[in-house]
């Protein structure tokens, strides 16, 4: 038995990220039969899914597992069981499309990968957020609905915050539907004051790159929830990011012009610089009697 480190880097103009694993290789190898398709495949007892999930894996793989080798769904469900404590690279391969299985009308299908989101055990690290972004922003009923699920539960205790989630929106957001995600975030906002304030927070994050053609419905969705928390917009990349939007037309134009309008309100010293003038020493308030 020999056993090597793999590695694999990903990642976007913002930022890239590095997925390392234990390959392990036997000898003799479990015999090899041809399958449908042309593929070969291990033939091993049913009760031997760790060794099916290896099938003529070659060296220098960039694949830690073949899920291929089982029911695609069934596959990645079972293949989370192999490393309970740590998903960051299941996640990363659903986040970036290598192992999604398509639908024909709604395109991928996030399900499997988004399921142990929910369980509270399950830590949020940048692959997790990043796969709850696509999930929020899925075509697919059943992904977005358990993507909605995961955050609420996730922000609920804590192993996910506006931070998180807004750096992983600002990935995904160039390339995403904004209208779903207005529906989502929007829903996710209601669960409780505490999901509005980090919802709000997630979106402002978030605005970065180029926008989407129909980011309006996501602005109005940032601007209910800034004016229901109080919240100022105080991010300067986020204000880039609206300046360029106001210079358009339409519902989004208009959207970016009035948040950028309540943050220059916002931003603007009271009368008199805000700070009272300091009295002379000696010197009494106006209209206070002499002793």
């Amino acid at each position: 038995m020999t056993a090597d480190i793999r590695e694999h880097t990903w990642g976007t103009k913002q930022q890239s990220w590095s997925c390392r694993w234990l390959a392990v290789t036997t000898t003799p190898a479990p015999p090899l039969t041809r399958q449908e398709g042309g593929r070969l495949r291990r033939t091993v007892p049913p009760l031997h899914p760790t060794v099916d999930l290896h099938p003529h894996v070659p060296p220098g793989s960039t694949e830690p597992f073949d899920a291929r080798a089982l029911p695609l769904d069934l596959g990645v469900r079972w293949t989370f069981t192999v490393w309970p404590a740590w998903k960051e690279p299941l996640f990363a391969a659903g986040a970036t499309g290598g192992r999604l299985r398509w639908d024909e009308d709604n395109g991928p299908v996030y399900a499997p990968f988004l399921e142990p989101l929910v369980d509270p055990t399950t830590p949020f690290g940048p692959m997790a957020c990043l796969l709850l972004a696509r999930g929020l922003g899925a075509k697919q009923a059943g992904d977005h609905g358990l993507a909605v699920d995961a955050a609420i539960a996730a922000l609920a205790d804590g192993r996910l915050d506006g931070e998180g989630l807004g750096a992983a929106l600002a990935i995904t957001l160039p390339g995403a539907k904004a209208p779903r995600l207005a529906r989502t975030l929007s829903e996710v906002a209601r669960a409780s004051p505490m999901h509005g304030l980090a919802v709000a927070r997630a979106l402002v994050r978030g605005l970065r790159g180029e926008p989407p053609r129909d980011i309006g419905a996501l602005l109005e969705v940032l601007q209910e929830l800034l004016v229901e928390h109080g919240l100022p917009l105080d991010d300067v990349e986020a204000t880039a990011y609206l300046t360029g939007v106001a210079a358009t037309g339409g519902k989004a134009g208009k959207t970016a012009r009035a948040l950028l309008a309540a943050a220059s309100v916002s931003a603007s010293p009271p009368r008199g610089g805000g700070r009272p003038s300091p009295r002379r020493p000696g010197s009494r308030p106006r209209g206070s009697a002499p002793s």
